[in-house]
């Protein structure tokens, strides 16, 4: 798997202009598209994602490690089917909704300053998670453990 290690990637689209895939880390994608991209084959380290849609992105097996999403459309993504070993997510004004975090370990994860509307929790464990200022609304929390420390 070829590696790709702190680039600057800006204004791309997916679609017209498709990433190879490979090991991204420590990168910075900047107001890229990779609306319904299909990211199977991708893993993603310590990367930073600004103003980028990843709406409906297929992320079946994509190891998500130390990611920063800011300003991005991450809309019906199903975070559930990325890899799970080391998943880690900081998300700060994001608009996630439809987003599915079904049976996950979001223990201090951070959503921040966020929409969050008909997003899918059950059976999550979001102890410790951070959602600070974060507008959620017709969420599914069916079996998720909302226990905060202590």
């Amino acid at each position: 798997m070829k590696v790709y290690e702190e680039e600057l990637y800006q204004h791309r689209d997916h679609a017209s202009d498709p990433f190879p895939p490979g090991q991204y880390e420590y990168c910075t994608f900047d107001h890229c598209h990779f609306g319904r991209a299909d990211l199977r084959g991708f893993h993603f380290s310590e990367c930073k994602f600004v103003h980028c849609d990843l709406s409906l992105a297929n992320l079946q097996e994509v190891p998500l490690q130390q990611l920063r999403f800011e300003h991005c459309k991450l809309v019906g993504i199903d975070f559930s089917v990325a890899g799970q070993l080391l998943f880690e997510i900081a998300v700060d004004y994001c608009n996630l909704e439809l987003a599915v975090f079904r049976g996950m370990k979001l223990g201090q994860q951070g959503f921040d300053r966020c929409h969050m509307r008909e997003v899918d929790f059950s059976g999550a464990d979001l102890q410790q998670a951070s959602f600070d200022s974060t507008e959620i609304s017709g969420a599914i929390y069916e079996r998720t453990d909302l226990r905060g420390p202590g």
